[in-house]
């Protein structure tokens, strides 16, 4: 190739570029908006391309072209095979749309007053989706608790029949013990780490999968575990030893950190705490998802209590030494939890303090069981230097009258009776320990109750004298209102029974007053 004709396709190409700028240049004057207009675009791509183009030689412009071919081809190739892969029949994933909490940017053209109602929308949207998502998480949660609450209902059609189904269907069963040890050493797995030297235990008073009114409230399942405070201090970090001698705030550090780690590992539903009690304690839901039960067991757990400890051996025992007394005390309480008269934190009798009326009852109107110093396994648990002799252990008198061959049902309406008119609420004391009707010893401390509304009005409450531990006065509990409501339900028990009403009438679940009047509304 000669210098000229070099010279001349330089030339050549100069003056096509030259061409082509200044038709885009025309063109961008014929759009005077300043708009991009199809020309537009063309005229800049092909500008784009001469630039391009120019400085480059045959065999690299060659090299070029090959090598986009062969990409394109490879793109389409592998386009055509991830669509041979897809199965025919897969659906796009749903898109998920997320709010953030961050607010957008503020957008050129908008008022900072629109911006802020903007936000304000935006955040009441994201609480009123927030509060719809827990309301239905709450629903599937309390799905068990929300069923309605209805008094149960019996095949037979005489008192004695009805008491009898109903003491089979409360009556706890070897399998509600299995499952309850099996819940002990579930929790103990899940608070090992906070607790390594735990020991966990399960008692249960009742069957648990039988439906009852406040039955979450006042649950059958007690779970105890029990460790030193020492060790508390130094695994839950309280504090040094001003905190140590605090019983009361380690046990609610120690409930609290086991509760949350139940809650966030164990499966577990929170449903109330009661730390105002003398022995503070948590009452949660063991989800059907552990497999231990079909619906959820509803539980107290606590930390270093003994009631739960000293429930489940007067009940065994009572139970040993006369069955009808263990039925007894079981349909006394499932009556007290129907009638809304066993919730503690309530200010009512306990389901241990009615176990202890009924023992009582036992011991001074029927003759069947004999004080608690003759009880073997529950003396023992009396403390030092109560221990009963053995050769006293046998001393029971025998039941006076017919009353050898009374039934639970016909116990059960005696009971009522007995508390309604013989027992004096204001000048007798209940003592299990002596076994006898008297006056309350003067170490046992009176409890004074304050009447509300009533210019300051006293009147005495109850003195139940605690078993296992001198001088505490376990109705001290009581308020003026569970006082005019255990004597409410006292009287419309044996109202019924002199009626000759049946159990399911006598069971029916109580409702508060402001419900009633609210529902009428």
């Amino acid at each position: 190739m000669s210098l000229t004709s070099f010279v001349d396709g330089i030339h050549n190409t100069v003056a096509n570029a030259a061409a082509a700028i200044s038709k885009a240049g025309e063109c961008f004057a014929r759009d005077p908006s300043g708009k991009f207009t199809s020309q537009n675009r063309i005229a800049v791509v092909v500008v784009a391309l001469v630039c391009a183009v120019l400085p480059l030689d045959i065999s690299e412009l060659i090299c070029g072209v090959i090598g986009a071919f062969v990409f394109a081809c490879l793109q389409s190739h592998r386009r055509e095979s991830n669509r041979r892969l897809q199965p025919k029949s897969a659906k796009p994933a749903p898109l998920v749309v997320q709010t953030s909490s961050v607010p957008p940017p503020w957008r050129k053209g908008t008022s900072v007053a629109s911006q802020g109602g903007d936000r304000q929308q935006r955040a009441m949207q994201g609480r009123s989706m927030q509060k719809s998502n827990q309301s239905i998480e709450e629903q599937n949660v309390n799905k068990f608790i929300g069923a309605p609450i209805l008094a149960p209902t019996f095949s037979s059609t005489h008192w004695d029949g009805e008491v009898s189904e109903l003491v089979a269907q409360i009556m706890p069963t070897a399998e509600n013990e299995e499952a309850v040890n099996q819940l002990a050493r579930i929790i103990k797995r899940h608070i090992r780490s906070l607790m390594p030297e735990a020991e966990v235990a399960g008692y249960v008073s009742g069957n648990f999968t039988s439906g009852k009114a406040f039955g979450v409230a006042v649950p059958d399942v007690d779970i105890v575990a029990s460790v030193s405070p020492a060790a508390l201090v130094s695994r839950m970090q309280c504090g040094g030893a001003a905190e140590l001698r605090d019983e009361r705030k380690i046990q609610k550090w120690a409930i609290r950190g086991c509760t949350d780690r139940l809650v966030a590992t164990g499966g577990f539903k929170f449903r109330r705490s009661a730390f105002k009690c003398d022995e503070p304690k948590v009452t949660l839901l063991a989800a059907p998802s552990l497999g231990l039960c079909v619906d959820s067991i509803p539980l107290d757990f606590s930390v270093n209590v003994v009631t739960p400890l000293y429930n489940a051996a007067l009940l065994t025992e009572c139970g040993q030494m006369e069955p009808r007394a263990k039925e007894l005390i079981l349909l006394v309480k499932r009556w007290a939890k129907d009638r809304g008269i066993c919730h503690a934190p309530k200010g009512h009798l306990s389901p241990y303090l009615w176990g202890i009326l009924a023992i009582y009852f036992l011991q001074v109107e029927c003759q069947m069981l004999p004080s608690l110093r003759h009880f073997k396994l529950s003396s023992s648990l009396m403390g030092a230097g109560k221990v009963v002799e053995p050769k006293l252990q046998s001393a029971l008198q025998a039941p006076a009258g017919d009353k050898a061959q009374h039934s639970a049902a016909a116990l059960f309406k005696e009971f009522i009776n007995f508390y309604t008119s013989k027992f004096d609420w204001r000048n007798e004391a209940i003592s299990v320990c002596q076994g006898c009707r008297g006056a309350p010893s003067r170490q046992l401390p009176i409890h004074i109750i304050v009447q509300e509304g009533a210019d300051g009005a006293t009147i005495v409450g109850p003195s139940i004298e605690d078993p296992f531990k001198a001088n505490q006065n376990l109705g001290a509990c009581m308020t003026a209102e569970s006082m005019r409501r255990l004597k409410e339900e006292l009287k419309r028990a044996d109202d019924f029974c002199h009626r000759g009403e049946s159990l399911t009438v006598l069971l029916e679940p109580w409702a508060p007053v402001e419900s009633e009047a609210a529902s009428q509304s």
